[in-house]
């Protein structure tokens, strides 16, 4: 084989490589919703000022998402049926039974984010003992005001691996975690860009999509001009949601649901 022809196809295996890098946005990305039940929720909750009186279907979610060799949840869910009971969760389903299923063990995920502290949403995380944890100060501070979910507090505030930040953090210059404080202190969202599209990851900022198509703030605030700011963000953006309560999800049997990218 001569040597002008071994160059060439160096030269070719170089340029393929680095345009499927470019063409992925250099690491693959796979993102699944997990749907662990459903119930129905009261309007007030959902639509700020809402008198209605009435209710509407509710989907019990977090995501997983596969980055490279990462393995990253956003939230946790929980696995209490007190709580269940309580919020009138049908068709549930434990979050890290689902997990493993697939074939994703507890020990194996690399990071989890937490847009709050809300048991839905922080109530497995002593589940998941080698991840590193990522959490607004305010939210943290405000779990550990509670009188619940000590099992959470317990190992959060005893492990080394628990990011705390102030206005925003980036993972893996690819997901930025920003504090926007309307539904809890320390909410927190997840913005991130891949192939020339921009995404978020809401956490409870909205319930629904109705929140963002009927401009009506989040029920459930502590600060509404907060919550009213952000999503007049996403309103004036062109951001594809992912979000945790969404109701086209409801009714639907299956629970580790591929949201991106779209088949």
């Amino acid at each position: 084989m001569n040597t002008k022809f071994i160059r060439l196809l160096i030269i070719f295996i170089f340029l393929t490589a680095l345009s499927t890098k470019c063409f992925s946005g250099g690491q693959g990305l796979k993102i699944y919703a997990l749907r662990y039940g459903k119930s129905t929720f009261q309007n007030r909750f959902v639509f700020y000022g809402d008198k209605s009186g009435g209710t509407v279907p509710f989907s019990w979610m977090f995501y997983y998402i596969e980055y490279g060799d990462k393995k990253i949840l956003i939230d946790t869910g929980f696995n209490d049926s007190k709580m269940s009971k309580m919020f009138g969760i049908t068709d549930f389903k434990d979050p890290v039974a689902i997990l493993d299923e697939k074939g994703i063990k507890a020990d194996r995920i690399t990071d989890v984010i937490i847009t709050h502290s809300h048991f839905d949403h922080i109530g497995n995380a002593h589940r998941f003992k080698n991840a590193r944890f990522i959490i607004n100060k305010d939210e943290l501070a405000e779990l550990n005001k509670g009188k619940s979910l000590g099992d959470v507090k317990k190992f959060l505030n005893s492990s080394s691996k628990v990011t705390v930040f102030d206005e925003s953090t980036v993972l893996y210059d690819m997901f930025t975690i920003k504090k926007v404080g309307g539904h809890t202190k320390g909410s927190s969202v997840v913005f991130f860009n891949y192939n020339n599209e921009e995404y978020c990851f809401t956490g409870d900022e909205v319930y629904l999509r109705d929140n963002i198509t009927r401009n009506t703030g989040n029920g459930s605030v502590v600060n509404h001009s907060n919550n009213i700011g952000f999503i007049d963000l996403i309103r004036k953006g062109n951001y594809k949601l992912f979000i945790f309560h969404d109701n086209k999800y409801a009714e639907m049997k299956e629970r580790f649901i591929k949201v991106f990218p779209a088949d």
